[in-house]
């Protein structure tokens, strides 16, 4: 799918690499435009975002309206623009075909945490548990249906006191499932992969692994 080819109402979401940083913003597209789509505009501290400084790395996620497959554009230019109704949006513009992005297939970590999940664009927050975890993505369970569709942006926070680490993770939920007990699990593909939340996963297989050596030793009984 070519960028231009997204459909109305379908959800974008903008990830800015500065140096090691990486920014994300949310917003919607509007239009379709020449070689991209023009998006709402996204604001912070009352103030219009531009994305016209030299070194940044743009790249897209948008999950399409009506089948909400989510899709990466990479090497995205961001202009500032105005129509002639003295409308302002952001013009995207990628001349080369996005890849669909597939469910996380990485190795996922139980963690079984309480978090808070930040839904949409308004960030409507629930308490919820934090499942699992992998280098790509995250899942979550609610106590009832949220009435989110997959393609819907989310902001995931959670708190491992044994690890002595805290993590915000901006993902897009790209499956949703009703369990046994009546409870949803929602999964999610982050936005972006980071070496912190690689080394968390690392340091929790390793605990596993520990965990089950020691369960396994037998102990040697006094003569």
């Amino acid at each position: 799918m070519y960028l231009h080819e997204v459909e109305i109402g379908s959800k974008i979401t903008i990830l800015v690499g500065i140096g090691s940083q990486t920014l994300s913003f949310d917003t919607v597209v509007e239009e379709p435009a020449e070689n991209g789509i023009l998006s709402e505009p996204v604001y912070r501290d009352d103030k219009l975002v531009g994305f016209r400084t030299k070194g940044l790395v743009i790249r897209l996620h948008v999950a399409n309206a009506s089948d909400q497959k989510v899709y990466e554009f990479i090497n995205v230019e961001i202009l500032n623009v105005k129509t002639a109704d003295e409308k302002i949006h952001h013009k995207m513009i990628c001349k080369t075909e996005g890849r669909q992005i597939n469910r996380r297939t990485a190795v996922r970590v139980w963690l079984g945490l309480d978090g808070i999940a930040q839904i949409g664009l308004n960030h409507q927050a629930y308490e919820v548990m934090v499942k699992d975890i992998s280098v790509s993505g995250i899942s979550f369970i609610f106590h009832k249906d949220m009435d989110v569709e997959p393609g819907t942006i989310s902001h995931i926070t959670f708190h491992d006191t044994d690890a002595r680490v805290k993590f915000s993770l901006s993902a897009i939920i790209v499956r949703k499932a009703v369990m046994e007990d009546g409870k949803v699990l929602y999964g999610c593909k982050l936005n972006q992969e980071s070496p912190a939340i690689a080394k968390y996963v690392n340091d929790k297989q390793r605990e596993k692994l520990k965990a089950s050596r020691t369960v396994g030793t037998k102990i040697p009984l006094k003569k």
